[in-house]
């Protein structure tokens, strides 16, 4: 026997003693290995035939290659799923990964609010040892669960926001892990005197193939979405940095622009460039609008008038609407001196077409001054605090 057939067969008993191959395919290599060497002792006996050393040749290529695709095949049929379909899944590459397990996890609440129940299937383990409070049910169960959430409890929208800095994870086993994460969670649902804004603690169980084995969750807090609306705004502003675009002549404040008992949140970077944002809680979500750093509002009547103030010859005004948390501008006043002394009467534009300023005065009043007695906000006004103050 060869040394090349020597080392083939050493590699081929430790690619079986990994587990990579089949006793099957291994004896199988044996043999192919073995008959070649049986193959050269007969032929030493005759003179050498180049033809009969290059059929030779191709037998053994054949048959490694075969055993190379056997080996493919074992692996893939390990990892197929109920349905028939390869689930390759991530690999499992220097388990545990405290970035891949976060992407299961951020991933797995994200599938939840948008009912994607294939991304769903692919994240759970076949078998959930506890899903909430049931204990070793397979996925399909699991599944069905969350595809009946909805009509059950009359629900028509998810919300989930992942606090990424409570993110911890512990080994349990060489091949699985412990996941506790804090979230932040509401639903829209039908029944508005039930509970639709929660902070859950959720557990996860995490296995080699980071796959989800098991998960539940720990209620923090809950509410109806009107009382807890100041942890809701500031875990918001501290996951979006919002408190870093605030400079000297900036600040924060809270102000009714429309008819609920829940405040905006006005926070007034202090650059007329970047403007103010004005975020509002609609369903237990923040939903985030931007205007001018510094305007005037009509208190719950949703009519705003901002403007960037002169600059180049030009003050340009915005009739504004606020409704569900958006702003959407009405119109656009543009006042335009160009060369003129600032005490002549200037030029006046309303969405860019040139009108004149008894036009202009009853739109203000129209769309804004007849709803109400204006009031002063972002940087124009007095009530601004310092950031500082908005976590206390």
């Amino acid at each position: 026997m060869t040394d090349d057939q020597i080392n083939r067969l050493l590699e081929l008993q430790k690619r079986f003693d990994a587990g990579e191959i089949s006793k099957e395919m291994f004896d199988l290599g044996v043999a192919a290995i073995r008959g070649a060497d049986k193959s050269n002792a007969d032929s030493s006996q005759a003179a050498p035939n180049p033809d009969t050393h290059k059929k030779r040749n191709i037998i053994i290529a054949v048959i490694s290659a075969v055993v190379v695709l056997l080996s493919l095949g074992l692996f893939l049929m390990l990892h197929k799923k109920d349905n028939g379909e390869i689930q390759m899944g991530p690999m499992n590459v220097n388990f545990p990964d405290d970035y891949t397990v976060l992407n299961v996890v951020e991933r797995y609440c994200t599938a939840i609010c948008e009912n994607d129940f294939t991304t769903l299937a692919s994240l759970y383990a076949l078998t959930v040892e506890r899903y909430q409070d049931a204990y070793d049910k397979d996925r399909d169960y699991v599944i069905g669960c969350h595809q009946r959430y909805d009509n059950t409890f009359k629900v028509h929208g998810k919300h989930s926001s992942i606090r990424r800095e409570t993110f911890k994870m512990e080994p349990i086993s060489n091949d699985r892990v412990s996941v506790v994460v804090v979230e932040d969670y509401s639903i829209d649902r039908e029944d508005k005197s039930k509970y639709s804004v929660f902070v859950l603690e959720k557990h996860f169980v995490i296995d080699s193939d980071y796959h989800i084995v098991s998960v539940y969750d720990n209620q923090i807090s809950k509410s109806k979405g009107t009382s807890d609306y100041q942890a809701i705004y500031q875990a918001y502003v501290k996951e979006h940095e919002m408190a870093d675009m605030v400079d000297d002549f900036g600040g924060w404040e809270y102000i009714y622009l429309d008819g609920d008992d829940i405040p905006e949140l006005v926070i007034s970077t202090g650059y007329p460039a970047t403007g103010a944002y004005v975020l509002s809680i609609a369903n237990g979500r923040v939903v985030e609008s931007i205007t001018s750093s510094g305007f005037s509002y009509i208190p719950r009547k949703g009519r705003i008038l901002s403007g960037r103030g002169v600059h180049m010859g030009q003050n340009i005004m915005y009739l504004e609407y606020y409704e569900n948390g958006k702003i959407t501008t009405l119109y656009t006043i543009t006042e335009y001196y160009g060369e003129k002394d600032f005490r002549e009467e200037p030029d006046w534009f309303i969405d860019e077409k040139q009108t004149n300023r008894t036009t202009v005065d009853k739109y203000m009043n129209d769309f804004f001054f007849k709803y109400g007695n204006p009031v002063k906000a972002g940087s124009d006004g007095k009530n601004l605090r310092p950031m500082e103050e908005f976590w206390q």
